[in-house]
């Protein structure tokens, strides 16, 4: 978590995550949970 002023704030996080015409990826709209969410492919893919 962050500190501003010596008061904590939430830590950023992705809600979302849209993706179009990127390498193989046609399109992806993805909706993000709290917490940990893992992207998983082949090789050579477009996951990073």
């Amino acid at each position: 978590m962050g500190h501003l002023n010596g008061r904590t704030r939430p830590a950023a996080r992705l809600r979302r995550l849209r993706v179009r015409d990127f390498l193989l990826i046609e399109e992806a709209d993805l909706a993000l949970a709290p917490g940990l969410n893992v992207l998983s492919g082949e090789t050579g893919t477009g996951k990073s």
